[in-house]
């Protein structure tokens, strides 16, 4: 075996774990079986970052460039760390809103991101310059590329100095890239042959995403027979609309969201003809946004494994019919992660005035449920977020004030309300030794390995909504399981943020009373490093 002499080589990495090696060893194995399609289940602790850069550097000796990617933009941020490897460097590449448009700065003397600027329209700002200079009142342009300001007056062309063409070239140059599933849907890539997705099972709503359709009439229809007849004279439509459009900038902008419209109209309506299943979510009264019920059949052309090595990484990721599968043990004992079931209360509509009282009561008063060091707290809205940090600060009298993640829209009315990043920056920094954390939407993406942070509270098993029209649908064609998967995942991944080392004993418990009967009757949902741990 030849590719543990690629695992990278960085001042925190540089020795590979008995994990590391099982799974880097069966990868090197599968692949020279001719294997294509892996996915890849090690628990939090096990080293899948340098798992991924390892299997990377090996692609790169043997000349297939290779994309790690991801659906979290902190799990991409950490990938970072690898760009200081020397003899296999990494290089990250982030969306046009990170870089400033050169073209706008010097024409117009605007300071706005490349995703507003003239490489948003994809034209030549040289054609905007010799408009300026003949003082035309209808500035037009070429719907072309800047071809890398080659024409013989390039020195002239503000584009020459475009920072995201330039980062986005060095970027395509290099054989490992770094950057977000989104990126990848959008084919802005570094043409990898081989393509490395860590948090996998998170990938489900930026596949949607891209496949969804957003149509800008109401329509409200009994029958699904009429949306596609007027999809069919929507796309109709659109074409006119395309084809009168002239090539003004703001236009040129105009004229591909129209094509990109007629594309997934037309994509929409072979899918459907395929029998494929959509939902039509009509709430708004504004627009008729279509949106499929199952992604599966798109996982294989979202990923291009037909020309692809691709590689599915997750604490907690589900087999594929042919899909290569290894799942490895924890590399912690499970002595120092215990798992603990705690019944406070429900948070459900109808029980959270009565448990959230009782679990600020919990985490405000010393007691033997929770060791001495700092607390995140997983909730399962915004809104319990925001009473339940108020209840703590009310029965401390003042003497405890969580950090309370909320949404931005809310933040200036709520008393020590932060956003994701800035939460947990504050809670790491936090000199106060017992600080709580109240965390929505933290399940994943983020580490928590610091000393002083001990326990992890989870106060709730994933409920889906009813009245959501995808929840609906997916109930109706695919069963419940899903539901059920979700649930158990949703879990573990909450389990794994604070058991990030061996260097201390966590304290983890939830608090849903719903959480036994849960678990005996969906067991097959967990893995074995999860129910191992359970006191």
């Amino acid at each position: 075996m030849t590719i543990l002499n690629y695992f990278p080589q960085t001042a925190k990495i540089n020795t590979p774990r008995p994990q590391q090696i099982e799974v880097l060893e069966w990868f090197e194995q599968k692949l020279s079986e001719g294997k294509r399609k892996f996915i890849i289940c090690a628990p939090t602790g096990a080293g899948k970052s340098g798992i991924a850069k390892g299997i990377a550097n090996l692609a790169a000796s043997k000349g297939l460039p290779t994309l790690i990617t991801s659906p979290l933009n902190t799990l991409v941020d950490q990938y970072k760390e690898f760009e200081g490897d020397h003899k296999f460097p990494l290089l990250s590449l982030t969306g046009k809103k990170h870089y400033e448009c050169a073209a706008m700065r010097s024409i117009k003397g605007e300071k706005v991101s490349c995703d507003s600027g003239f490489c948003a329209a994809g034209i030549c700002t040289m054609s905007y310059k010799e408009a300026m200079d003949s003082r035309s009142k209808l500035k037009m342009f070429d719907e072309r590329e800047c071809d890398n300001c080659s024409r013989p007056d390039a020195e002239a062309c503000p584009c020459k100095y475009c920072s995201y063409k330039q980062a986005f070239g060095a970027f395509k140059k290099n054989m490992i890239g770094n950057s977000n599933f989104t990126l990848l849907q959008m084919g802005v890539t570094n043409s990898p042959e081989v393509v490395i997705v860590d948090e996998c099972d998170y990938m489900e709503p930026f596949i949607r995403m891209f496949r969804k359709l957003v149509i800008d009439d109401y329509w409200h229809f009994d029958n699904f027979a009429d949306y596609e007849m007027c999809l069919q004279d929507k796309k109709e439509a659109y074409t006119y609309e395309l084809e009168s459009l002239d090539k003004t900038l703001e236009n040129i902008r105009h004229r591909r969201g129209l094509t990109d419209k007629i594309d997934r109209i037309e994509r929409l309506l072979t899918d459907i003809k395929e029998g494929n299943k959509y939902i039509v979510s009509d709430d708004n009264g504004k627009t008729t946004p279509f949106e499929p019920v199952s992604i599966e059949r798109f996982l294989d052309e979202a990923l291009d494994t037909e020309n692809r090595i691709v590689v599915l990484m997750s604490a907690t990721p589900q087999k594929l019919e042919g899909w290569e599968f290894i799942e490895v043990k924890s590399p912690f004992p499970k002595e120092v992660r215990p798992f603990k079931f705690v019944p406070v209360g429900s948070l459900t509509m109808k029980n959270r005035d009565e448990t959230i009282p009782k679990l600020a009561k919990m985490l405000s008063e010393p007691s033997d449920t929770l060791l001495p060091g700092k607390t995140i707290v997983h909730v399962p809205s915004y809104s319990i977020a925001e009473r339940l940090g108020s209840e703590i600060y009310r029965v401390s009298h003042g003497k405890i004030k969580p950090i309370v993640q909320s949404r931005e829209s809310t933040m200036a009315s709520i008393e020590g309300a932060v956003l994701r990043g800035d939460a947990i920056d504050r809670f790491k920094r936090a000199r106060n030794k017992t600080q709580i954390l109240i965390a929505v939407n933290m399940g994943r993406g983020i580490d928590l390995p610091e000393a002083d942070i001990l326990n992890n509270v989870i106060t709730y098993v994933k409920r889906q909504n009813p009245t959501d029209h995808l929840t609906r649908a997916k109930w109706k064609y695919q069963g419940k399981e899903w539901e059920y998967v979700e649930a158990a995942n949703e879990v573990m991944q909450q389990y794994g943020r604070v058991n990030r080392n061996d260097k201390k004993i966590t304290n983890t418990i939830i608090t849903e009373p719903e959480w036994t009967a849960f678990y005996r009757k969906h067991r097959e949902y967990f893995r074995s490093w999860f129910i191992e741990a359970i006191v």
